[in-house]
């Protein structure tokens, strides 16, 4: 019985090394497509919650809302009633950080003279382009039945657009200004 142990030749290793090269290559192109399907979807996903989340806490304070509501200059004031003191309500875009900011006022009017002190606030999401009022139906007396608002939100490349369309159960009347907004409910 003869033995041959000369071991591998040339030719058999380089064919091996190709054929797991080209397994490599297919494999590494795969994984690679999955990764980026996931990334994709991450970020579609991760603009839709962002924007869920803003359209329904302004939502919430449409529907609530007893006084009055304004947009300007890419703001939405909402100007709620109180007993001792009104509440304002801001949600704005802030442009250089693509977010919208919430804030929150106490308004008094003494003698002509309007005080707003600073209440809570806080960003409350980013990767916002605009947010926009898209109508407002109201009846003959000013009062409010419909709001209907929009935002656009962009992140790597994806833009997502959310539109929303309140009734407010208040009745809250329509101003075009913020000073005609604290003018007309704050007294």
């Amino acid at each position: 019985m003869r033995k041959n142990n000369r071991g591998f030749t040339l030719v058999e290793l380089i064919v091996s090394v190709a054929i797991l090269g080209i397994l490599a290559t297919a494999a590494l192109t795969i994984m690679s497509s999955g990764i980026h399907t996931y990334d994709g979807v991450f970020d579609n996903v991760s603009l839709q919650v962002e924007s869920q989340t803003v359209m329904n806490q302004i939502e919430q304070a449409v529907i609530n809302c007893n006084g009055g509501i304004c947009f300007q200059n890419d703001a939405l004031y909402l100007v709620d009633e109180g007993d001792m003191a009104d509440q304002e309500k801001l949600f704005r875009v802030d442009a250089g950080q693509n977010s919208v900011e919430y804030e929150e006022y106490t308004v008094t009017v003494s003698g002509g003279s309007v005080t707003k002190l600073p209440g809570v606030s806080g960003r409350m999401a980013t990767h916002v382009q605009s947010l926009h009022l898209i109508q407002t139906k109201a009846d003959l007396n000013g009062r409010i039945f419909s709001v209907s608002f929009g935002a656009e939100f962009t992140r790597n490349g994806k833009t997502y657009y959310a539109e929303k369309t309140v009734a407010p159960r208040n009745h809250p009347i329509c101003a075009s200004s913020e000073n005609e907004l604290i003018s007309a409910v704050c007294r």
